[in-house]
């Protein structure tokens, strides 16, 4: 948590460490691969918490990188060295010429 403190942001899986974060006021990015066994719950506070504190939060399903294709050109889904499915993807970036 404290390097988490000092960070600028969050990029990672939704869980705790996405929570976390928010209560640090970090805008976050966070990922889950399927929904089950999360309860909406636990969303939906994520969700107050952003608003509350004003920062910026976003929890997307792994397969959405379209979405974040369409506003950062440069990013890409490639599977990690021993990949097993959709979790163990990693996203990438070309830097800009």
């Amino acid at each position: 948590s404290a390097i988490l403190s000092r960070a600028l942001g969050f990029v990672g899986t939704y869980g705790g460490l996405a929570h976390l974060a928010l209560m640090y006021r970090k805008p976050s990015v966070s990922f889950y691969a399927q929904w089950g066994g999360t309860a909406i719950g636990h969303k939906h506070l994520a969700d107050a918490i952003a608003i509350s504190f004003g920062v910026a939060h976003q929890v997307l399903k792994v397969t959405d990188i379209g979405l974040l294709q369409h506003v950062l050109p440069t990013l890409s889904l490639q599977p990690s060295a021993q990949s097993t499915g959709a979790a163990d993807h990693v996203f990438t970036s070309t830097p800009s010429v």
